[in-house]
């Protein structure tokens, strides 16, 4: 069984811990623990917040071209509610792993 990571601030980390996640990391640290996370094969979903991956959005676009067999990279708000954008990262996601457009 692979497991769950969380990067974020720190409402968002300490929630999670609260909920059992033991792998969480504040966003300070997220170019060092982005890279050791992607190489670890026991994980098998990062849960980033929006605001966190928006502030980092080249490094995560360039790690998920590198990065094939990894984790799925999976955005999700943090306490202010979801970003409004204009592509929508869970259908880019369907789209990129299966490769059908959903609407």
């Amino acid at each position: 069984m692979r497991k769950i990571v969380v990067i974020g601030d720190s409402d968002m980390i300490t929630g999670f811990r609260l909920a059992g996640i033991d792998g969480v990391y504040p966003e300070k640290e997220l170019t060092g623990s982005l890279k050791g996370i992607m190489s670890d094969e026991s994980v098998g979903i990062v849960l980033i917040g929006e605001k966190t991956a928006e502030k980092n959005r080249e490094m995560i676009l360039e790690i998920n071209k590198r990065v094939k067999d990894g984790p799925i990279i999976v955005e999700i708000p943090d306490k202010t509610g979801p970003a409004v954008r204009e592509t929508d990262p869970i259908k880019e996601l369907i789209r990129r792993a299966v490769g059908v457009e959903i609407e």
